[in-house]
């Protein structure tokens, strides 16, 4: 028949996004709120939160804007600037879904040679045709590159 679906339960609501994000690119996350039967639910007007925290103690915190596609599903667009593990909490109606809390690792994209640094290690002249010894530092013309942020761990 016609029934409607039940009250929607957090619970049973489930969110859909890449296991790995690039950072500074805007990764999808998408949220089916569903009744306690797992109905998916028809209608929108719920309250649903999206927030990333990333792992490392006094890590940052993102909070993505959610659009209500009024028909039961969000959808959340996250941006993170840091490498490494981020926590994943998505709230509706202020209690968690049953994938909050699961660990999504940020990583660097592809770098461009145009994003980083070449210098001189060694102290004195160059001799043309010589060999020289040079560092290369990853995206130093302007953000700089963190490591994953798990090498204190």
């Amino acid at each position: 028949g016609n029934e409607s679906p039940a009250p929607v339960s957090a619970a049973h609501c489930y969110v859909g996004m890449d296991a790995v994000m690039v950072c500074g690119t805007p990764s999808l996350v998408m949220v089916q709120t569903v009744d306690q039967f797992g109905n998916a639910c028809t209608k929108g007007n719920e309250r649903v939160q999206v927030v990333l925290t990333h792992s490392k103690k006094g890590g940052a915190t993102v909070e993505a804007a959610v659009k209500d596609h009024d028909d039961g599903s969000y959808s959340a667009p996250a941006t993170v600037a840091r490498a490494g593990a981020w926590n994943l909490s998505v709230l509706v109606d202020g209690k968690p879904v049953r994938e909050s809390g699961c660990e999504v690792e940020a990583v660097y994209g592809p770098l461009a040679a145009a994003d980083c640094l070449v210098s001189l290690v060694q102290e004195g002249e160059v001799t043309c045709g010589a060999s020289s010894r040079v560092q290369v530092h990853a995206g130093a013309t302007g953000d700089v590159r963190l490591l994953t942020g798990k090498e204190d761990e």
